[in-house]
């Protein structure tokens, strides 16, 4: 199923990558569950609203996988740095000044 294009029922939101996401937006920025499905419209309200209730119930479980989520990216951008990065704070863009 892509998720551009199909609705996500709530019990596969459980399931599925998406689960963190809501996590982060609704949580960590402050969006509430309308935002988001106007955000991703892939998603359904009740989607949503499942993903905020299962997260209520698991909570320590879940924002722990977020932590050890954004360790290892954080080990991967130290281990790889950005090359693209490199040239831009060699080469400052002048309009951006």
């Amino acid at each position: 199923m892509s998720r551009s294009t199909s609705k996500l029922r709530p019990e596969s939101v459980v399931e599925n990558r998406v689960l963190p996401d809501i996590v982060i937006w609704h949580e960590h920025q402050g969006w509430s569950p309308n935002k988001i499905v106007s955000h991703f419209p892939q998603l359904t309200f009740a989607a949503v609203s499942a993903a905020l209730s299962y997260y209520r119930k698991h909570s320590e479980e879940i924002e722990a996988d977020i932590r050890h989520v954004e360790e290892v990216e954080a080990e991967v951008r130290e281990r790889h740095p950005s090359r693209l990065n490199g040239k831009m704070e060699a080469e400052p863009c002048e309009v951006l000044s």
